[in-house]
């Protein structure tokens, strides 16, 4: 089944989306009319959660990039010598995904 959505407007959740239908267009997964093509559920909702991530500014450490590899060892050394800091962060992201899940269900319900 095919679908097309539109989503307008500059909220996180429209930017979130039309990166989603950016990443679907450059992998081959975008039809000429929009609709997304060859995904299944798993791929949309993964995909739309880390395009939620990247607006929000949550990306993982880019091992192709010098300067976050530069990152890397002092921010895994912050997080081993406080531990209390680390679980924080860690609950923090916890939360957020399960934000952004909810969030993206919500879309797909209203659209589906």
């Amino acid at each position: 089944m095919e679908m097309t959505v539109q989503i307008e407007g500059d909220s996180e959740e429209a930017v979130a989306f039309a990166l989603l239908q950016m990443v679907a267009q450059a992998e081959g997964k975008l039809a000429a009319d929009g609709a997304l093509t060859g995904v299944d559920r798993e791929w949309i909702l993964d995909t739309y959660a880390e395009c939620r991530m990247a607006v929000e500014g949550a990306r993982p450490f880019d091992m192709d990039d010098e300067e976050q590899i530069k990152r890397l060892v002092p921010t895994v050394l912050a997080l081993a010598t406080d531990p209390s800091a680390a679980r924080a962060k860690a609950a923090q992201g916890r939360s957020n995904v399960e934000k952004f899940q909810r969030e993206t269900m919500a879309i797909v319900a209203q659209n589906v």
